[in-house]
């Protein structure tokens, strides 16, 4: 196929160290069950800037905005998030923590 790494661009690390790769972090970690084996988890980083815009949108602001229309801009977000980072481990837990932010 022709490809070629780029030296700037490419970082050989340990999987234990992890690694993020296309908005996800994936790291070798350790189950009492199956041993070691891949894990794929939301970076802090996306779930804080995802609080970020959150509280960009429902902030006081100088124009007065019904919550609906608020909810309205919102959804399409969250839905977008929600669908994207679904199938990480303990999805279902961040999704919680900001269910109680957002509320």
């Amino acid at each position: 196929m022709g490809l070629e790494l780029s030296p700037e661009k490419t970082k050989v690390t340990a999987m234990t160290e992890g690694f993020e790769f296309l908005g996800f972090r994936f790291i070798m970690h350790w189950d009492k069950r199956y041993g070691y084996g891949p894990r794929i988890e939301i970076p802090k980083a996306k779930a804080a800037n995802l609080r970020r815009k959150v509280k960009a949108r429902t902030g006081t602001s100088s124009t007065p905005c019904s919550l609906a229309s608020k909810l309205q801009e919102l959804n399409p977000i969250l839905r977008g998030w929600a669908n994207y980072y679904r199938h990480c481990a303990y999805a279902g837990r961040m999704f919680t923590s900001l269910d109680w932010y957002i509320a």
